[in-house]
């Protein structure tokens, strides 16, 4: 074969070989990711074993972005067992759907209560080295009557 055949060739393969590993890899993370945030989720919420789900799945460093509770693993811990004990003690949490992206996962839950309309929560975490490590949170009560005939599901 002629070294310019080659190196054609070469020039047309390599890029494709080194870009599939990526793809693959990229779309593992995020499959990687979004399990580890539902079982965090999962373990902290609907089986309210907070300490276990912050050993686990918690990061060293814990940024919150809900104006109501505290950074880092105690502020977690505290703002959810207020939460869980508080406004939801009966609260049971369904994940919709989930959406995820490099490092970033995002839930869409239902919670529902005993004698309390259904909540509609959007959770984002982002996580570092497979660790949860930042959370952002949108919280809004499904309406009797809606405009429309759409689900908030």
């Amino acid at each position: 074969m002629k070294k310019r055949h080659f190196l054609a060739i070469a020039t047309a393969i390599i890029p494709l070989i080194i870009g599939t590993p990526a793809t693959a890899s990229s779309d593992d993370h995020e499959t990687s990711n979004t399990k580890t945030v539902i079982e965090f989720y999962n373990r902290a919420l609907n089986d309210r074993n907070i300490d276990e789900a912050i050993e686990m799945y918690m990061g060293e460093q814990y940024i919150q972005h809900n104006p109501s509770v505290e950074d880092g693993p105690e502020g977690f811990r505290g703002g959810l067992k207020y939460f869980l004990d508080t406004l939801a003690p009966t609260a049971k949490f369904e994940i919709v759907r989930t959406i995820a992206q490099d490092d970033m996962v995002m839930l869409h839950v239902r919670m529902t209560q005993d004698e309390k309309p259904d909540t509609a929560i959007i959770d984002i975490f982002r996580l570092k080295d497979g660790k949860v490590v930042e959370h952002w949170d949108v919280i809004q009560e499904v309406p009797a009557e809606q405009a429309h005939q759409n689900t908030m599901f």
